[in-house]
């Protein structure tokens, strides 16, 4: 049974310049019945995307969301700064660590020689 959501989600993915195979492939993931699809198509290429769109009020998303979907339009060009900031820290405590360690076995002598107040 074709429903608004699917028409109008069909009509904006066109917009979006995408192809109808990969709609159609999409469709199918989120669990709908290819004649549904078929049909879809159908009722998309006949009607106008503002008639739709006034005809039902408001738009739809008939997909399911899942992981697979977000992460195809996961905004990359902002880098993760919380990780990068857990990595860098992590990064000078190993070398902190590694200058201490190569201090301490390459100038034994230089820590007894410290006098120390206690």
């Amino acid at each position: 049974m074709t429903t608004p959501e699917l028409i109008v989600y069909i009509q904006k993915q066109r917009e979006f310049k995408t192809s109808d195979a990969d709609i159609q492939k999409r469709l199918k993931d989120a669990g709908w019945h290819d004649t549904d699809i078929q049909e879809g198509f159908k009722e998309a290429d006949t009607t106008a995307p503002e008639a739709t769109i006034k005809e039902f009020g408001t738009l739809f998303t008939p997909l399911k969301i899942t992981e697979h979907d977000l992460s195809e339009t996961k905004d990359i060009s902002k880098p993760n700064t919380k990780k990068q900031g857990v990595w860098i820290l992590l990064f000078f405590v190993l070398l902190l660590i590694v200058i201490g360690l190569g201090v301490y076995f390459f100038f034994p002598g230089v820590l007894s020689s410290i006098a120390l107040p206690f």
